[in-house]
């Protein structure tokens, strides 16, 4: 299970093993506990995702999945989330 933590504001929790992120370079990635106190501010949502799709997060990029897995996402501010099918 690996976590990223996006601007200070996003979480993703999942098996990366069949992901690749696409994302603005100028985007700063950390990583955090789910531990850490700050984490209390934050809401999450799980996405169950199939094969062959995207989960787009608007505004910052796109993870593109090649087998089926679930996303939990964390965030504290509203975000769009969608789920579409593969463009690459």
């Amino acid at each position: 299970m690996y976590e990223l933590l996006a601007d200070n504001a996003k979480k993703y929790d999942a098996d990366i093993s069949s992901m690749t992120f696409y994302v603005s370079n100028s985007l700063s990635v950390k990583s955090i506990s789910l531990k850490n106190p700050r984490m209390l501010d934050y809401e999450s949502y799980v996405y169950k995702i199939d094969d062959n799709k995207d989960l787009v997060i608007e505004d910052i990029g796109f993870i593109k999945i090649t087998n089926k897995c679930v996303i939990k996402v964390y965030y504290k501010d509203k975000m769009v989330l969608r789920i579409r099918d593969n463009l690459i």
